[in-house]
């Protein structure tokens, strides 16, 4: 049986600098790296204070929802590429009008 690994996390707010949050990328770069290599499926949850936006033309809707709001800001970018680069899901990026039909 493969050990799945909850965490959760409040990242650096606005008011800190983009260095902290790499910092913090780091970390948890370190984080999931040693969970994946011990076979253990790693399942995060928080705040990561970055707004993802609403979904770009580009954007891997298969890791960053289809569904949000607002526009991508900086640390969202931060976010969206880490998420991709971990093979990881962002599972809601707030609701919109297409998650609502879904329901």
């Amino acid at each position: 049986m493969v050990e799945k690994i909850k965490f959760s996390c409040y990242f650096p707010t606005t008011w800190d600098t983009d260095d902290a949050v790499d910092e913090t990328y780091e970390h948890w770069n370190l984080l999931v790296d040693a969970w994946v290599r011990d076979g253990a499926i790693p399942i995060l949850g928080g705040d990561f204070n970055a707004c993802v936006g609403s979904p770009c033309q580009f954007d891997e809707t298969e890791h960053l929802g289809r569904c949000g709001a607002g526009q991508k800001k900086t640390r969202g970018d931060m976010l969206a590429t880490w998420v991709v680069q971990h093979g990881f899901q962002i599972m809601n990026r707030m609701g919109g009008p297409e998650l609502a039909e879904e329901n």
